[in-house]
């Protein structure tokens, strides 16, 4: 957005909702067979990225598991997403989640957005992955923490969208 304000003020046109990641075919192939291959046709699609490199940025995984519990054999599947060493580290968190789908490692970019873009609902933390799924029609759940809350800046401002947002992630329940 930050960009395009700069075009704007420089009089150059652009897309008004730009549709920049919507270039790979496979991708979108991809993410419905990853519907089809886990039989998601009828199930609520949470998409979630649970993890930074930033601790001040995680919500504690042990409350990413509560949530999962909580909402088991809800019709409700969570898909996983992020890299191969954030699974090693959720591992322990979603042992027995029988509502989790491990795909972290195993999407590309654009396959991660095409997912994304399928889903009832993103869940996710102040990463890449939340970024992208402001470009989606998909609504979202942000949660933003640190000493530096620019969510405001950064953040999610569509109607569809709710932001949680603490200094300290361990006392947002």
């Amino acid at each position: 957005e930050r960009v395009f304000k700069v075009v704007r003020e420089l009089g150059l046109s652009y897309p008004k909702h730009p549709k920049f990641l919507n270039l790979d075919r496979d991708a979108e192939k991809k993410a419905e067979l990853i519907i089809k291959r886990y039989k998601l046709e009828k199930k609520k699609i949470v998409s979630v990225h649970s993890l930074t490199p930033l601790e001040e940025k995680n919500w504690p995984l042990e409350k990413f598991k509560e949530l999962f519990n909580i909402l088991n054999r809800k019709n409700i599947v969570f898909l996983l997403l992020g890299t191969k060493e954030e699974y090693e580290e959720i591992s322990p968190y979603i042992k027995n989640c029988e509502n989790v789908i491990n795909l972290m490692g195993k999407l590309s970019l654009f396959e991660t957005y095409e997912l994304i873009k399928k889903s009832h609902l993103f869940l996710g933390l102040d990463s890449g992955p939340l970024h992208m799924a402001k470009y989606t029609d998909t609504p979202l759940i942000a949660i933003f923490g640190n000493q530096n809350l620019e969510y405001t800046r950064w953040g999610p401002k569509r109607k569809i969208d709710k932001v949680f947002e603490k200094n300290n992630l361990n006392e947002l329940k």
